[in-house]
């Protein structure tokens, strides 16, 4: 039989959870200087009838992660973007207003000025029935979009939008960003176990909170489809969300150039239309397939299913809810603008352009994981020297690891002896020799050391501690052994630790009359798998963490839990040990952080 791919789950250490803890700030910007750009095409905004609006002249406009501040200036005098920041000082106590930000760079809210009145940031505040919004990108910090006054109609944040940049080259850019805060762990070393390496294949991650089920409303991070010539398509959108129901899907989804797009007759943008055109997208309730047309005022009919124009043998395509996660895969057509991608998986983009539209799980919007992986073929010390800062443990039933390379102090294993202490949080240090103990040099009270045999790695003779007092690392100690050598076979009581000369692997027992045995590696009491600890001689490995290109710049970033990243194998092949970084990215505000319970790796031969 062919050897097949493995795929191994690992936890995080030996948390069943990691969330990101997030510690906050509160800025006050009345006093501050404008963070809005100098640059003469960054900080105008434009209206038809009062021209441009200076957000950098006053030098007091500033964005925060919570609202705009100041004042800009305009024809018709000021724009006060805040009550506490206007013209006239803070009058929050006879008009309270704000143009706020929701840390994403989404602005709502209003602003005033004494000759029009007030304006309106967004649609939804003003309970508007036609969608408009002005937002700032959370990475660069480009405004965008529009805002409207009753008397003077549209102001335009940026030329791309009425499409006018070759001819009046504008925009309101600010230097604020979102502040995502990111926290990364790195996984402990995992042995595959194969002497001659494996092919590291796909790196995933799981959350018991963040999947979508097959049913429901449209996710609030997992939202967007693709077309090459209108762009994004919102599933969720602030007028409406699409909702995927047993056998159908309801609602409209929002283009900013074609508008809304109904998925039923009966939920259209201008309610049931059943009577005069009667469509829908269907839903296999077992498969989870649709099938039908969805419609646009624009560019008319969107098929979600070949089957449908009966056109499968030539262009075999449809749409997929996953009944399990609600994930979309696949492609929608359209004979004006062409292919509708619900997925990034299916064009190659996830990792450049991470888009689905799911149904909702419980991710807080704007978080993310992302990973870097390391490996190695071999992971052996020398037989003498420091002690590695990974294989550092030895166990006790009684008081728990033994750390032989501390803080405070590593073990160092000489050709001839052991020398340093080690520690434990229960009974502290562990002096191997009374030269080098916590205390210095004691060999004038108490003459004692571990001795190692250069040839054979054999140790032999007495560690000291202060609460259980002597710790013999060989029953040769008392002359009921003549060997450490397992061959020989142990009698009753008959134990010892070796070094191996080769690798500096430890193993064996040692013993204390108060707490008993000390384990110094897995494979003694048949734990490894389990609880992979030994005390070995520093590797010779170095983990060099890299993203997909091979460098610390970039990263393995699975578009969502239970999605499989492609591991680079020009990176990760013939290697037999590795470990994996994982970055934990909060949203913009940093209110919330991704959940993750499981990191699987594949690997094959």
């Amino acid at each position: 039989m062919a050897d097949q791919p493995r795929a191994e789950k690992f936890k995080i250490f030996a948390f069943c959870t990691v969330v990101l803890i997030f510690t906050f700030s509160i800025f006050h910007f009345a006093d501050a200087a404008t963070n809005i750009s100098a640059t003469s095409t960054e900080h105008f905004a434009w209206n038809d009838n009062i021209g441009w609006i200076d957000f950098y002249s006053t030098g007091n406009v500033n964005a925060s992660s919570s609202q705009l501040s100041g004042y800009a200036s305009s024809s018709l005098g000021y724009i006060a973007l805040d009550c506490a920041t206007s013209p006239n000082g803070n009058i929050c106590g006879t008009s309270n207003f704000k143009v706020s930000n929701d840390g994403s760079g989404n602005l709502s809210g209003w602003a005033y000025n004494d000759v029009i009145g007030w304006i309106s940031f967004d649609s939804a505040t003003a309970s508007s029935s036609y969608f408009y919004q002005v937002t700032i990108s959370p990475s660069t910090g480009v405004f965008s979009g529009w805002a409207w006054n009753d008397i003077i109609g549209w102001i335009s944040f940026n030329c791309a939008e009425p499409n006018a940049c070759g001819s009046s080259d504008y925009k309101v850019k600010t230097s604020w960003s979102a502040g995502q805060a990111t926290a990364n762990l790195i996984s402990s070393i995992f042995d595959t176990g194969a002497a001659n390496g494996v092919a590291l294949n796909t790196i995933m991650w799981q959350s018991s909170s963040l999947t979508g089920g097959g049913t429901g409303a449209i996710d609030s991070v997992y939202k967007y489809a693709w077309n090459d010539s209108v762009g994004w398509i919102s599933f969720n959108h602030s007028s409406s969300t699409v909702n995927v129901g047993t056998s159908q899907l309801t609602g409209y989804a929002y283009n900013s150039n074609i508008l809304e797009i109904a998925l039923d007759c009966a939920t259209s943008p201008s309610g049931n239309i059943c009577s005069s055109s009667n469509f829908k997208v269907s839903r296999n309730s077992t498969t989870g397939e649709l099938s039908g047309y969805a419609w646009n005022d624009s560019i008319g009919w969107i098929s979600f299913n070949c089957s449908d124009p009966g056109v499968c043998e030539t262009s075999n395509y449809k749409v997929n809810v996953s009944p399990t996660t609600g994930a979309f895969t696949g492609y929608a057509w359209n004979d004006y603008i062409g292919w509708i991608s619900v997925n990034c998986s299916d064009p190659g983009l996830c990792g450049s352009s991470d888009y689905r539209v799911n149904t909702a799980g419980n991710q807080s919007s704007g978080t993310s994981v992302k990973f870097q992986i390391a490996s190695n073929l071999s992971l052996t010390g020398g037989g003498t020297g420091a002690i590695d800062s990974v294989y550092k443990y030895a166990w006790n039933d009684s008081v728990g690891w033994i750390s032989f390379n501390h803080s405070s102090s590593t073990v160092n294993v000489g050709i001839s002896q052991l020398t340093g202490y080690a520690y434990n949080s229960n009974i502290l240090e562990i002096a191997l020799d009374c030269a080098t103990s916590p205390g210095g040099d004691i060999c004038a009270s108490s003459n004692f050391k571990v001795s190692r045999n250069s040839t054979t790695g054999e140790l032999s003779g007495w560690a000291w501690n202060d609460n259980i007092g002597w710790i013999s690392f060989s029953s040769e100690n008392s002359p009921t052994q003549i060997s450490c050598d397992p061959s020989d076979g142990f009698g009753a009581g008959e134990y010892c630790v070796t070094v191996n000369p080769t690798t500096g692997a430890f193993t064996g027992w040692a013993w204390n009359d108060y707490i008993g045995w000390i384990s110094v590696n897995c494979s003694d009491p048949g734990l490894c798998g389990s609880s992979d600890y030994r005390v070995n001689t520093a590797t010779t490995a170095s983990w060099d963490f890299k993203g997909p290109d091979g460098s610390n710049t970039t990263y393995y970033a699975p578009i969502g839990p239970g999605y499989p990243a492609q591991i680079n194998l020009q990176y990760h092949n013939n290697v037999r040990y590795f470990r994996y970084k994982i970055f934990l990215y909060s949203n913009a505000a940093q209110t919330a952080g991704p959940r993750v319970d499981d990191v699987i790796i594949n690997y094959s031969p």
